[in-house]
């Protein structure tokens, strides 16, 4: 999981054992021992390095996605958490299971082969307590209790210890349970402060990123124990220097400098409730103190010399996002509030989305057949209950634990208070939250507002609050915030945004064939079902105090207004809402502009419209929904003994009036993207992207690679039109990339590039992806004459000048002459996914490739898919009408194969259904986000 680790007595890991969900059976327990760290390396550091040292080591050098244990057992008897209990850990090749049902690992830090550690003492009474609670949890019989030299041939866990023995002592310790209570004790510790730690913990485990392709993950092997060098030594202990973290120190990235620097002004970045103190984007209590002490002073002296309010909008995305989909559009919506005179403070509280629909579904539907639309929502709603329920709750859990004490929004919260004591009658508050955003403010907003202010200063008030297709359920708002709204309340305004039932049912999730608020009612809360959603017009009609508080009864006037989409175009500008599916009314204009008037106050007159992304048809929120008749898709094939390896290209630092914005944000969204895949992945950005630091970083990549690699090499930045020197082209001229250095003639031609892919080692993968113009004919080529750039977009061509040509001849004419055999498509070597046809232009927008945007989101969902099918999907992500039609070039039945993978063999209709529910889960994940 990812950091940090929590320390447990052997009392609390049997009640978090009692409590947590599994959605993996456990079959077994598998004992192991470190080797190394041993008891002298452990007692020489902290015990967090230990800990972080092996989480490094696994990691950093075994390449796996965590640390390998599910817990650790150190010498005090401290029991710390590892690897998520509903992933199958790394624990010996063959015998890890899956993410049905497996082994439940853990690890005893010792060297435990005859004659060194002792295994004794409060170590020992540990181990025996968690396998004794392991085999009560899953009622397993001690036959199921497995040291790791039954599936190996080390002597882990030690050539010290007897089996035989230990099963005896187990069962011995198993045999008080009956006599006592049970096994499960509760916590001595405050019930609030238990309540906490342990939902945190568990949470962390459904925000991690999960590696797994198809519900499966890779077999991560055995560990590394009798051959661990010294420096594996120094990585486990934390190293000479002892810093918890070891020798590698993680480097995330995601966002530059400039973004972050902007980011800190508005963004509370949560993960488990807390200020997030790793991943790409981090938020420290400085950072807030920072917000309230300088910033919003600042803001409210331009304000007040404008005659104006600090108005403060509190922002609350959609659940289940992950810390990249949450934080990223805020990046490109924030001029819209900026520009209308109002400060947003956006809460990010990355959840993530963890097991997967597929998961759930596949197996209880294997063998059956003939399921049609009016019948699969219920299958579906039925399938994906257990792990839905799970998930869901964990994300409401989390949501509450931010404004609990010792939360992050509880401290934003007091912080605002205080800001309220020193300036309340210059300053406003308001609070908008989209989907799931609305149970986050369930909890904020009433923490809020209970907050005591100053003596002789008016208690803390919101002025307004708006719920865009809110996913609470009515309980929770009767219970939380609806005493709170009125107009002599502490909630002065409240105005909800929502569909119809009629939209609601004509709006599709995947092979769901309603909106995401009804699958959250049916499948995904607890207690009696369906649930009512206060998003949903049949809840709110079913309830005679929200028909009173929203006015639906026309008889009393309502606390509150509802504006149900779509609304009549000559309804008034600040009562309009227009979208037509649940997640996008925080990119819909209308909704939005709607919005921005009632916090302003401005019903009529200017203000700084909304970008209107939907018309755009710009994917805004990491998901793609395709129609769920779009066809079989094929399970990924992954090779057992290759690497998957990516070199991401991207170059914004083209002199005006070449300059691009987006090709760096791409190169590193390919890397990420393709990291998240399972891919290594190196990147050349602007001043490093030079003509031989690019031909030299893909020959290296190709070159080095051997049969069952794949390979990925991505470019993002201009192509251009060159002379063509050595009369190999029809037109007369060579298709291009366009490096940093070209000033000096120094382009790469497409015989360069020929070359390359020629030199293709039997049996290697090798997939190119070119967002740029004429890329159509990177690898194989063709002219192009560039269209009109379309209106506040940029184009991705470089025009050639007379000088530039020059330099092209000269740079040629000096370098050793570089010719490749012709090709056709019959003996293309390598798979090329161009931006756009040989006529068209790749353009980028909102600070990316339009072409990278979209097909980024969709691999994101997870869903295998053929190479054909990945360019099908990315052309309909353009809209009806698509200014780029993405093309894929390669050899006999390239479009057949797997994307990054072989062929394709998998039944149709059960990769149908698999992909289809791939899609429903991309929608999950992103759920209002």
């Amino acid at each position: 999981m990812p950091k940090p680790f929590h320390e447990l007595t052997l009392e609390q890991f049997a009640d978090l054992l009692r409590q947590f969900s599994f959605v993996r059976k456990i079959d077994s327990v598998h004992v192991h021992h470190t080797w190394r760290p041993n008891h002298a390396n452990f007692a020489s550091h902290t015990p967090i390095a230990s800990i972080d040292g092996m989480y490094d080591f696994h990691t950093r050098v075994n390449g796996w996605s965590d640390i390998a244990q599910h817990i650790t057992i150190d010498p005090r008897g401290i029991i710390w958490t590892g690897r998520d209990w509903n992933r199958q850990p790394a624990s010996s090749t063959g015998f890890n299971g899956n993410t049905v049902a497996g082994p439940f690992m853990f690890e005893m830090i010792g060297d435990f082969d005859a004659g060194r550690d002792p295994f004794a003492g409060s170590q020992k009474a540990t181990a025996l307590g968690v396998v004794a609670h392991l085999l009560d949890r899953f009622q397993l019989p001690s036959s199921q209790i497995r040291f790791h030299n039954q599936m190996s041939g080390k002597t882990c866990p030690g050539s010290g210890i007897d089996q035989a023995a230990f099963i005896a002592e187990v069962e011995a310790v198993r045999a008080t349970f009956a006599a006592s209570a049970g096994a499960a004790r509760a916590f001595g510790a405050d019930v609030s402060e238990v309540r906490q730690n342990s939902l945190r913990i568990a949470a962390a485990w459904d925000a991690a990123p999960s590696r797994a392709v198809d519900g499966v993950q890779r077999d991560e092997g055995e560990l590394p124990e009798e051959t661990a060098s010294a420096r594996d030594v120094a990585t486990l202990t934390g190293g000479a220097a002892s810093g918890s973290r070891g020798i590698f120190g993680d480097t995330p990235t995601g966002f530059t400098a400039d973004e972050k620097q902007i980011l800190r002004r508005h963004v509370v970045n949560l993960r488990l409730g807390e200020f997030s103190t790793g991943g790409i984007y981090e938020t420290s209590l400085q950072d807030i103190e920072r917000i309230f002490n300088e910033l919003l002073p600042e803001e409210l002296d331009k304000r007040k010399a404008e005659g104006q309010p600090l108005r403060i909008v509190f922002y609350a995305h959609g659940g289940l996002t992950s810390e990249e989909s949450g934080i990223r559009p805020i990046l490109r919506r924030l001029p819209f509030w900026r520009e209308n005179g109002l400060y947003p403070i956006f809460f990010c509280w990355e959840t993530g989305l963890k097991e997967t629909v597929v998961d759930l579904v596949t197996s209880l539907f294997k063998g059956q057949r003939g399921f049609v639309d009016n019948t699969i929502d219920a299958a579906l709603e039925f399938a994906a209950g257990t792990g839905g329920r799970q998930i869901w709750s964990q994300m409401k859990r989390v949501a509450e634990l931010a404004s609990l004490p010792g939360g992050g929004a509880r401290t934003v919260a007091a912080m605002t208070r205080d800001f309220w004591n020193d300036h309340q009658p210059d300053m406003e508050i308001h609070a908008l939250g989209h989907s799931a955003g609305s149970i986050f403010h369930a909890f904020f907003l009433p923490a809020l507002l209970e907050m005591k202010a100053k003596n002789g200063v008016p208690a803390v008030k919101v002025k307004s609050l708006h719920f865009l297709a809110p996913a609470m359920t009515t309980a929770l708002f009767h219970s939380t915030l609806l005493p709170l709204i009125g107009p002599n309340k502490k909630i002065l305004e409240h105005t909800m945004y929502t569909m119809n039932k009629d939209l609601e049912q004509a709006d599709k999730a995947g092979p769901y064939h309603k909106s995401l608020l009804y699958f959250v009612s049916r499948a995904f809360e607890t207690g009696s079902l369906p649930a009512p959603i206060l998003g949903l017009e049949e809840s709110l009609r079913d309830d005679s105090r929200l028909i009173r508080a929203y006015g639906l009864s026309r008889t009393v006037p309502g606390v509150a207004q509802i504006l149900f989409s779509k609304t009549a175009d000559s309804a008034p500008l600040d009562s309009r809402t227009r979208s037509t599916t649940h997640g996008d009314f925080d990119n819909e204009a209308n909704t939005m502009n709607s919005v921005a008037r009632r916090i302003l106050a401005r019903p009529v007159g200017n203000i700084v419209g909304f970008t209107d992304e939907t018309a755009q048809n710009e994917v805004t929120r990491g998901f793609t929904i395709m129609p769920a008749s779009r066809g079989p898709v094929a399970a990924v094939a992954t090779s057992a003994s290759g690497t998957k390896r990516a070199l991401c290209i991207g170059i914004d630092a083209y002199p005006a009036p070449n300059d691009l914005h987006g090709c760096v944000n791409d190169a590193r969204d390919w890397a990420a993207t393709l990291t998240s895949l399972g891919f290594s992945a190196q990147t050349l950005l602007n001043q490093d992207a030079t003509h031989a630091g690019m031909l030299n970083a893909m020959r290296e990549l190709i070159q080095s690679s051997q049969a069952g690699d794949v390979v990925v090499i991505q470019y993002a930045g201009h192509g251009t039109s060159v002379q063509d020197l050595d009369g190999d082209e029809i037109t007369g001229n060579d298709q291009a990339l366009v490096p940093v250095d070209y000033a000096a003639g120094r382009f790469i031609i497409d015989d360069e590039i020929r070359a390359l892919m020629i030199a293709i080692p039997d049996g290697v993968n090798v997939t190119c992806l070119m967002d740029c113009c004429n890329s159509a004919t990177n690898t194989r080529l063709f002219g192009a004459t560039p269209p009109p750039l379309p209106p506040g977009a940029k184009v991705r061509f470089m025009p050639v000048d007379r000088a530039l040509m020059d330099a092209h001849v000269a740079f040629r004419s000096a370098a050793t002459s570089v010719h490749a055999p012709a090709r056709t498509l019959e003996n293309m070597r390598e798979i090329n996914f161009a931006a756009c046809l040989e006529h068209e232009q790749a353009i980028e927008t909102n600070g990316s490739g339009d072409f990278t945007r979209r097909a980024v989101t969709i691999l994101k969902q997870g869903s295998a898919m053929t190479n054909e099918e990945f360019q099908r999907q990315v052309t309909l992500a353009f809209g009806p009408s698509p200014r780029q039609h993405p093309k894929v070039d390669g050899g006999p039945d390239s479009g057949k194969r797997l994307l990054f993978g072989g062929t394709a063999t998998t039944d149709s209709r059960s990769s149908d259904l698999a992909s289809r529910l791939a899609a429903l889960e991309a929608r999950i994940a992103n759920l209002g986000g």
